[in-house]
Formats: C-alpha cells, sequence, structure tokens
C-alpha cells in the first residue's frame, strides 16, 4: 500500500515537471518585438501592443481567478491552452497591426487564464499527493524546468529564424501547448473545501482583499506586486537592450536564453537553498548592484552577463516570495488572492510604462529600467532595514485567511 502511494506520488511530480517544462515551450517569446517591425509595426506600435497585452490582463485577471476557485482549476488551465494555440495561429499568420492585436488579446486571456491559477492548482496537488513536505523543492523545479525550456526555445527561435522563417516560431508553440492540454486531462482536479456556499463574487475578492491585508501578509503582498510590475517592465523591454547595441538576428534571439537562464537558476538556489535572512540580504543586494551598476556598460557582453545576474535575483526573490505567501493562505481563495495581487501589479506596471515612456527619450534604456525599479530598490532598502519580517523560514506557519468569517 506505502509502495503504490510513492509510486502515484513519484508520477504526479513528474508529469508537474513535465507540463512545467512544456508551459516554457513558446518559441515566438523570442522573436517578438522583431517580427512585429518585419510585419511593418513602428517603435509607437510595439509599445501600444506591449501596453494592450498588459492592460487587457487588468479585465481578465480577477473573473478567470474567482471562476478557477468556485468552478475548476483545471478546466481553466485547459482553457488557457486552447486560448494560447488560438494566439500564436493568428499572431502567426498577422500581416499588420489589427490582426497582431487581435491575437495579443487572446494571450492576454491565455496568460489571465492561468496566472495564479496553474500555481494554486500545482500548490495544492503537490499537498494533495502527499509531498507537502517537498512542496518548496518540487515547486521550484517546476519552475526552473519551465524556465530552462524557454531558454532552449529561445535558440530553437534563432535557428528556425535562419532556415525557415520567423513565423514559424508562432506555429511550432502549437505543439507543446497541446502537449499540455492532453497531460493536464490526465491529472485531477484536487478537492479542497467549498468557500462559495451562499457567497457573491464580491464577497469572495472582499474576503481575499481581508486575508491580504492580514498583518503577516500585507507587507509580502506589497513586495510581490511591485516586484511582478517591475517584472512585466522587464518582459515587455529587454529587448531594447539588444536593439541599443545593434545584435544580429540570432543573438537577438538569445536575450530570452540569457534571461531565461538566469531564472532558471534563481529558482534551481531556491530549490536547493531555503529562504532565510541572509539570503534575502544577498539576493536585494544582487538587485541593488546590478540595476545601479551592472546597467551603466553599453558593450553585447555585458548586456548578457547584466540581463542572467538580474533574473537569478528577481526570480529568487519571486520564488520566496510566492512561498511564502502560498504557505500562509488558505486553498479556497488561492487563486483569487494571487489575482487580485496581479491585477494590482498591473496597474502599477501602467504607471512604471509612463515613467519608463518619458524616461526612455532623456535617458536611454538602461536610466529607464533603473528608474522603472527604483521604488522596488527602496522597499528593498526598508526590507533589510527591517531585517527581512517574512522571511520564509518557518516550517509549518499559521494559516492566514481560515479565521475570517464566511458570507
Amino acid at each position: 500500500m506505502e509502495r503504490g502511494k510513492h509510486s502515484a506520488a513519484e508520477s504526479l511530480k513528474r508529469q508537474l515537471i513535465v507540463i512545467g517544462a512544456l508551459r516554457g515551450v513558446i518559441l515566438w517569446y523570442a522573436i517578438e518585438k522583431l517580427f512585429e517591425t518585419r510585419i511593418g509595426l513602428n517603435a509607437q506600435q510595439i509599445v501600444l501592443v506591449g501596453v494592450l497585452a498588459q492592460g487587457s490582463k487588468v479585465i481578465f485577471e480577477l473573473p478567470t481567478s474567482v471562476v478557477a476557485d468556485r468552478w475548476s482549476r483545471r478546466k481553466l488551465l485547459l482553457l488557457a491552452q486552447v486560448a494560447m494555440v488560438t494566439c500564436s495561429i493568428i499572431m502567426g499568420f498577422s500581416n499588420g497591426l489589427l490582426t497582431y492585436c487581435i491575437g495579443t488579446l487572446i494571450w492576454s486571456l491565455s496568460d489571465a487564464l492561468s496566472s495564479g491559477v496553474y500555481e494554486a492548482f500545482a500548490y495544492d496537488s503537490i499537498e494533495a499527493g502527499g509531498l507537502g513536505k517537498s512542496v518548496r523543492k518540487i515547486y521550484a523545479r517546476m519552475h526552473s524546468a519551465q524556465y530552462f525550456s524557454m531558454a532552449l526555445a529561445g535558440v530553437a527561435a534563432g535557428v528556425v529564424s535562419i532556415f525557415f522563417s520567423l513565423r514559424w516560431s508562432y506555429f511550432i508553440t502549437v505543439v507543446p501547448a497541446l502537449l499540455v492540454a492532453m497531460l493536464m486531462l490526465r491529472l485531477p482536479e484536487v478537492s479542497r473545501r467549498s468557500v462559495v456556499a451562499g457567497s457573491s463574487w464580491t464577497g469572495h475578492i472582499g474576503e481575499a482583499l481581508k486575508t491580504l491585508w492580514a498583518p503577516k501578509l500585507r507587507w509580502a503582498a506589497l513586495l510581490y506586486i511591485c516586484l511582478s510590475g517591475l517584472l512585466s517592465i522587464w518582459y515587455e523591454y529587454y529587448q531594447l537592450l539588444g536593439v541599443d547595441v545593434r545584435l544580429s538576428s540570432f543573438w537577438f534571439s538569445i536575450l530570452i536564453t540569457v534571461l531565461t537562464l538566469g531564472m532558471v537558476a534563481g529558482a534551481e538556489i531556491a530549490h536547493h537553498r531555503q529562504g532565510t535572512a541572509g539570503t534575502l540580504g544577498v539576493v536585494w543586494a544582487t538587485i541593488l548592484i546590478a540595476h545601479l551598476v551592472g546597467l551603466r556598460f553599453h558593450t553585447a557582453a555585458t548586456v548578457f552577463l547584466s540581463l542572467f545576474v538580474v533574473f537569478v535575483a528577481l526570480m529568487l526573490l519571486q520564488m520566496y516570495l510566492e512561498l511564502y505567501i502560498q504557505s500562509v493562505i488558505s486553498s479556497e481563495r488561492r487563486a483569487t488572492i494571487f489575482s487580485v495581487m496581479t491585477t494590482v501589479s498591473y496597474a502599477w506596471f501602467f504607471v512604471l510604462a509612463a515613467v519608463f515612456s518619458v524616461a526612455l527619450r532623456w535617458l536611454g534604456i538602461r536610466g529607464a529600467l533603473t528608474l522603472a525599479a527604483t521604488p522596488l530598490l527602496l522597499l528593498g532598502v526598508i526590507d533589510l532595514m527591517r531585517r527581512t519580517p517574512w522571511v520564509p523560514n518557518k516550517e509549518s506557519p499559521d494559516i492566514v485567511g481560515e479565521e475570517l468569517p464566511e458570507r
């Protein structure tokens, strides 16, 4: 009997890691800005597409997360893969702004359908599968598998662009998206305590907000929101560093490989090393130095090095924050709580994007990225002065939110 449980747990672990790896095989992420220029989009239109991609998530994010908590997380993740297949085909066939924007809107829906929902489903699946003691290691390994495959996808996109065309990066992405859907069909929906008996959608969101405002959670939530907003800036505009140093098409596609290898390294460090005040001190120091010093150099080699170091540190911070927040919230509102934070982070992205676009004209890409990072850097200094009160080093933290009254 015990052997059977162990075998089932190992099978679940393998499936989750494989799903994480396949989720990273999105070739067109590496060449998106280059493809946009090839179909005739100018600089202003490229910025518009980026704002549309992030801005539309504000509309999609919360409704999809509430549906996930009240209906089915697994089914929403399947819909997310259907949307990914659809958007990749539409964008691959596009020849102008309108069609590409339609594809971008569908991509935004796909991302919103999985944002917060995937993490909640994975975390609950790990615990329900009897792997609760290994949740940090498995959770981190899933992320590192996803980012490692994304790094390989960047190389593949560069090769595809040389021997075929940029469009094929969009079409090839359809295959792993379908494979993810097939694997998701094999995983059961995790049973959890219902939170919605007689409660309204607004009540469900209201209780999630109350949970976020709990003393144990609000500082970590503020850091997570600020970090997510900055990550959106980096994800949308890091390729401008390649434009700035005039990289060739192949080396341009390698930018995402370097970025995601940094994320893999960060996730692997989180996999092997428990978060402590000392570890977080090193992480904050690295983020500060990378933005204030590393971005000041103007060669291709330093662009790749800075990109790698920045994302090692940012991924470590994200992993430790996610693991801490996941560990102190109850399962029944998990997707909604993360989506509330993500929605606020998109609003913060708009503020940062406005500052970034103005700073880009006067300070260049490096100065604009540093300015956009300043709020998080200041919070990092405060966090260090407060001796990192949220440090995720407790084995069994108290759950926040279970004591809140149901409606």
